[in-house]
């Protein structure tokens, strides 16, 4: 669909499967369709005598990830209002980075599931087991009668 829309900006050019499987196979899997279409109608706004590639796709969805991104006063003031301490502040920013880049979530929305991840308890992690095959010291190797 995406590959058709760019065609249609050069006279509706046809496309083969050879084509339409590299262009694919170029796209960076962080896009959402979302921000590739907004990609495709920013890019022929400004140049509407050149062709799309997958390249150009790639690089204006990673600006306009980056673009959603709040800037570090705005997650500060976020984390005060609802109490972040600092030890959890980090986890807090990282949330709510990923939920307005990458998961394209409104401000508020990425803070409240952020709060709500780091509310959740996390699972404790496996003991680390030796290489012996759970054997815990060299004591259970020489047992004495």
């Amino acid at each position: 669909m995406l590959l058709t829309t760019i065609n249609a900006h050069h006279g509706n050019a046809q496309w083969d499967d050879l084509q339409l499987d590299e262009f694919y196979r170029e796209l960076d899997k962080r896009n959402s369709i979302q921000d590739m279409r907004s990609a495709v109608v920013r890019f022929y706004a400004t140049q509407p005598d050149k062709w799309m590639r997958a390249a150009d796709v790639n690089i204006l969805c990673k600006r306009i990830r980056a673009s959603r991104v709040p800037d570090e006063n705005t997650i500060q003031q976020f984390a005060a209002r609802h109490h972040v301490t600092a030890d959890d502040y980090w986890e807090f920013k990282r949330r709510v980075i990923f939920g307005t880049a990458d998961d394209a979530r409104e401000l508020g929305e990425a803070v409240s599931n952020a709060l709500e991840q780091m509310d959740r308890p996390q699972i404790a992690s496996k003991p680390a087991r030796h290489a012996t095959s759970g054997i815990d010291g060299l004591g259970d190797l020489f047992k004495t009668p």
